[in-house]
């Protein structure tokens, strides 16, 4: 006879279960790029939770300048394991020059949802 006991305690508080790692824009940490040029977000997560994530989006948005970019649904990350993902944005041509925020969404399937911003400038 065995008594299998599962610790919940990471399904009880969502903030636990995904933890994004880093986020690269053109492989900088403060990324300068031209007006047509693509800025290239690279996200890379982790799953501390004890589910598999079945569905999970990314959403990069620059209000100011009217972008934005959906990847996904994709699959991944299993419990305990990580998965990156790049999500290149497009920069209008008619872009001015300065400094804008870009933000980040991460959403799964069970409903989690992680919000990050980054700042680039349009040189």
């Amino acid at each position: 006879y065995t008594l299998k006991i599962y610790d919940r305690t990471l399904e009880t508080y969502p903030r636990r279960k995904t933890h994004i790692n880093t986020i690269r824009m053109n492989k900088m940490v403060y990324d300068e790029v031209k007006p047509g040029d693509h800025l290239n977000i690279d996200v890379n997560f982790e799953n501390w939770g004890i589910y598999n994530v079945k569905r999970a989006t990314i959403r990069v948005t620059e209000y100011e300048l009217g972008i934005s970019r959906k990847l996904g649904p994709f699959k991944g990350p299993k419990a305990n394991k990580g998965v990156l993902k790049s999500v290149p944005l497009g920069i209008p041509l008619d872009a001015k020059p300065g400094v804008y925020t870009l933000r980040m969404t991460l959403t799964t399937d069970n409903g989690l949802k992680r919000v990050r911003h980054r700042d680039f400038r349009v040189i």
